[in-house]
Protein backbone atom coordinates (compact mmCIF):
# COMPACT_ATOMS: atom_id res chain seq x y z
CA UNK A 1 0.00 0.00 0.00
CA UNK A 2 1.01 3.55 -0.46
CA UNK A 3 1.79 5.93 2.39
CA UNK A 4 -1.85 7.01 2.43
CA UNK A 5 -2.90 3.44 3.25
CA UNK A 6 -4.65 3.03 -0.07
CA UNK A 7 -3.95 0.24 -2.53
CA UNK A 8 -1.88 1.01 -5.59
CA UNK A 9 -3.57 1.05 -8.97
CA UNK A 10 -2.57 -2.29 -10.41
CA UNK A 11 -4.23 -4.70 -12.76
CA UNK A 12 -3.88 -2.52 -15.84
CA UNK A 13 -6.76 -0.22 -15.01
CA UNK A 14 -6.86 2.94 -17.04
CA UNK A 15 -6.06 6.19 -15.31
CA UNK A 16 -7.84 9.41 -15.98
CA UNK A 17 -6.38 12.89 -15.69
CA UNK A 18 -4.81 13.87 -12.39
CA UNK A 19 -3.74 10.31 -11.54
CA UNK A 20 -7.17 9.14 -10.42
CA UNK A 21 -8.37 5.66 -11.31
CA UNK A 22 -11.28 5.85 -13.70
CA UNK A 23 -12.80 2.54 -12.63
CA UNK A 24 -12.13 -0.74 -10.88
CA UNK A 25 -8.44 -1.14 -9.93
CA UNK A 26 -8.54 -4.83 -10.83
CA UNK A 27 -10.43 -5.11 -14.11
CA UNK A 28 -10.94 -1.49 -15.22
CA UNK A 29 -14.75 -1.76 -15.10
CA UNK A 30 -16.24 1.74 -14.99
CA UNK A 31 -18.57 0.94 -12.08
CA UNK A 32 -17.29 0.39 -8.56
CA UNK A 33 -18.60 -0.08 -5.03
CA UNK A 34 -19.14 3.25 -3.30
CA UNK A 35 -19.22 1.39 0.05
CA UNK A 36 -15.68 0.10 -0.47
CA UNK A 37 -14.54 3.48 -1.80
CA UNK A 38 -15.82 5.19 1.35
CA UNK A 39 -14.44 2.50 3.68
CA UNK A 40 -11.07 1.67 2.10
CA UNK A 41 -10.45 4.37 -0.47
CA UNK A 42 -10.26 1.94 -3.38
CA UNK A 43 -12.33 1.68 -6.50
CA UNK A 44 -13.27 -1.96 -6.96
CA UNK A 45 -16.28 -3.43 -8.73
CA UNK A 46 -18.72 -5.86 -7.14
CA UNK A 47 -17.29 -8.81 -9.11
CA UNK A 48 -13.66 -8.13 -8.10
CA UNK A 49 -14.41 -7.40 -4.46
CA UNK A 50 -15.54 -11.01 -4.08
CA UNK A 51 -11.86 -11.99 -4.40
CA UNK A 52 -10.66 -9.40 -1.86
CA UNK A 53 -10.12 -10.77 1.61
CA UNK A 54 -11.53 -9.04 4.69
CA UNK A 55 -10.17 -9.75 8.15
CA UNK A 56 -11.77 -9.09 11.52
CA UNK A 57 -10.11 -6.68 13.94
CA UNK A 58 -9.16 -9.35 16.48
CA UNK A 59 -7.68 -11.61 13.78
CA UNK A 60 -5.74 -8.68 12.29
CA UNK A 61 -4.27 -7.77 15.65
CA UNK A 62 -3.18 -11.37 16.24
CA UNK A 63 -1.94 -12.23 12.74
CA UNK A 64 -0.08 -8.97 12.02
CA UNK A 65 0.73 -7.86 15.59
CA UNK A 66 -1.09 -4.57 15.03
CA UNK A 67 -2.21 -2.18 17.74
CA UNK A 68 -5.46 -0.24 17.85
CA UNK A 69 -3.44 2.82 16.79
CA UNK A 70 -2.12 0.96 13.73
CA UNK A 71 -5.63 -0.14 12.79
CA UNK A 72 -7.05 3.35 13.26
CA UNK A 73 -5.08 4.44 10.19
CA UNK A 74 -6.83 1.86 8.00
CA UNK A 75 -10.28 1.87 6.49
CA UNK A 76 -12.91 -0.38 7.99
CA UNK A 77 -16.33 -1.82 7.30
CA UNK A 78 -18.76 -2.41 10.17
CA UNK A 79 -20.93 -5.51 9.99
CA UNK A 80 -23.46 -6.93 12.41
CA UNK A 81 -21.78 -9.34 14.79
CA UNK A 82 -22.74 -12.88 13.68
CA UNK A 83 -22.35 -14.23 17.23
CA UNK A 84 -24.98 -11.95 18.72
CA UNK A 85 -26.76 -9.03 17.07
CA UNK A 86 -26.82 -6.97 20.29
CA UNK A 87 -23.02 -7.07 20.61
CA UNK A 88 -20.75 -4.43 19.16
CA UNK A 89 -20.50 -4.66 15.34
CA UNK A 90 -17.51 -6.43 13.82
CA UNK A 91 -14.83 -4.20 12.33
CA UNK A 92 -13.53 -5.68 9.08
CA UNK A 93 -10.30 -4.58 7.42
CA UNK A 94 -9.02 -5.14 3.90
CA UNK A 95 -6.26 -7.71 4.34
CA UNK A 96 -4.14 -6.32 1.51
CA UNK A 97 -3.90 -2.97 3.36
CA UNK A 98 -2.53 -4.70 6.46
CA UNK A 99 0.20 -6.72 4.81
Amino acid sequence: PSSSGRMSTGGGAAKGGGGFVSGCIECGCISYSSVWWNAFGIQICDACKRDAKLIAKSAAKTAYLLTDKDLSRLGTLSKTNPQHKAWKPMQLYLQSQEE
